[in-house]
């Protein structure tokens, strides 16, 4: 049972009120909502009736706030002898910022109960490092490096395709059209890949134009009709979704390839948490669409 939600019934049985609950702990009311549902759930009994448009708590709700406030404030307490803030603890993440811009900003709230968030973003190799260190407890990655401290799970799979603006299409060759490519080379991978973005530059050459440490900065590009990039599927998806039509990218015909595998790395000293669970769904949901 999560210590976090049973303050949350607290506060909500104090208020009487989800929305000033969740003002409270400053999450947002649907948060506070699907946090008393799973409680409720793990109980195994209601904790609140509908009345009117508001709530109204059972008996057993008021029963069980009587039985864990007490202890509850004896955590604070000691929290605070020692010095330390009685907050809830942000999920550390470092990911390429393919993962922080376009996967951790889709439904996190609604999956992780509006935790804090502190994501880092890392290149293979200072991934690993970081996991190591306990810098960061949770990675993502399409590339990652072989580490003895470190355990990669394979979680989902992504297609990658060159996008790029329509008025590119007549003239597309990947020798010729200019391409928006990460600046930073990779070293250490299992495979023969290269560039952060996974092109096969042993078997492709392509006309690297333009270099830049940012994919945002290669989008940019490409709505410009300057450049084409190397993404994947889901990201050109949820780049037209937010874009005037005008700049929305197509799919240029892209050198066969295998889907690129998406993994998730922990410390092997760590057990598999429930954080662990909740960021892999996290990106099976994003990258699948549903």
């Amino acid at each position: 049972m999560d210590i976090y939600r049973l303050r949350y019934l607290v506060s909500v049985i104090g208020t009487g009120s989800f929305k000033k609950a969740a003002e409270l702990h400053r999450i947002s009311p649907p948060a506070m909502s699907k946090a008393m549902r799973t409680l409720e759930a793990e109980i195994g009994e209601p904790l609140f009736l509908e009345d009117g448009r508001g709530i109204r708590s059972t008996d057993r709700a008021r029963e069980l706030v009587a039985e864990v406030a007490p202890l509850l404030s004896q955590l604070e307490e000691a929290f605070a002898r020692r010095g330390t803030p009685a907050s809830i603890p942000a999920v550390r993440i470092g990911t390429f910022e393919v993962f922080s811009t376009y996967v951790l900003t889709q439904s996190w709230s609604e999956i992780f109960n509006d935790r804090p968030l502190q994501a880092t973003e890392l290149v293979p190799g200072e991934m690993e490092q970081a996991l190591a260190a306990g810098r960061v407890d949770l990675c993502l990655s399409y590339l990652p490096i072989p580490h003895a401290e470190v355990e990669w799970q394979q979680i989902a799979q992504v297609q990658m395709k060159v996008f790029g603006h329509p008025s590119l299409q007549k003239t597309w060759n990947p020798k010729t059209t200019p391409f928006a490519v990460p600046i930073q080379p990779l070293h250490g991978t299992p495979s023969r890949v290269q560039g952060l973005d996974g092109w096969p530059e042993d078997r492709h050459p392509r006309h690297r134009k333009f270099e830049v440490s940012l994919m945002e900065t290669a989008l940019g590009l490409c709505r410009q009709r300057l450049a084409v990039a190397y993404l994947p599927e889901f990201i050109a998806r949820l780049h037209n979704e937010l874009v005037l039509p005008k700049f929305r990218l197509v799919e240029m015909p892209t050198p066969t390839a295998k889907p690129t595998p998406i993994y998730i790395g922990r410390r092997r000293s760590m057990p598999e948490s429930e954080e662990h669970k909740k960021l892999a769904r996290l990106v099976r949901q994003v990258v699948r669409g549903s």
